[in-house]
């Protein structure tokens, strides 16, 4: 692993707890920064903007990677009964590397390619290839699109590698029904 350069660089953090763990809120560019995207485990969560770090390996591994880099961290403890961070889907890497990049395609779970149109609230705006659009929920999304698109030819062997999901299980409902107004 190549290893970044020092910096002076400062981030503000938030550590959320509730009774049973903690996790560190990272934006997942700075894990593509540190090169850390591989190095992270599932069993830290992830939103298309922020990992969040499981307290007794993740966060450590982020936290020597950010020192080494020169960064400074100031963390900011948040308390909660019960974490919505438990409701977000697993860390992916592969959603870390490629990113939230608008036009990009991938393969979702219930065997489609969808194209990434835009964001709309805590909804992506996602375009079927068949031209269904459907809002997507943000905390569900990582699961749902579950492979960067690499072409026709690979695609057949990435959807059957793809572990499918029945479709009334995943939050996605038309962009027109997501809020009043919305329009596309």
């Amino acid at each position: 692993m190549n290893k970044p350069k020092p910096t002076s660089q400062h981030r503000n953090l938030t550590f959320y707890r509730d009774p049973g763990h903690g996790w560190l809120k990272v934006p997942v560019e700075d894990l593509r920064t540190l090169g850390l995207c591989h190095e992270i485990s599932v069993y830290s969560y992830m939103t298309p903007d922020a990992a969040y770090l499981e307290e007794h390996r993740d966060l450590g591994v982020f936290k020597k990677a950010a020192e080494d880099a020169g960064w400074t961290l100031t963390v900011k403890p948040q308390y909660s009964e019960r974490s919505r961070i438990r409701e977000y889907s697993s860390f992916s890497a592969t959603w870390a590397v490629a990113g939230m990049v608008f036009g990009s395609r991938w393969l979702a779970r219930d065997g489609f390619g969808y194209t990434i149109e835009g964001r709309e609230g805590r909804h992506l705006i996602l375009k079927r290839d068949d031209g269904a659009q459907f809002g997507c929920n943000m905390t569900h999304v990582v699961r749902f699109l579950c492979t960067p698109s690499v072409g026709v030819a690979a695609e057949s062997e990435l959807m059957a590698a793809a572990p499918k999901t029945d479709e009334a299980s995943v939050d996605h409902v038309p962009p027109s029904t997501m809020r009043p107004g919305f329009s596309r």
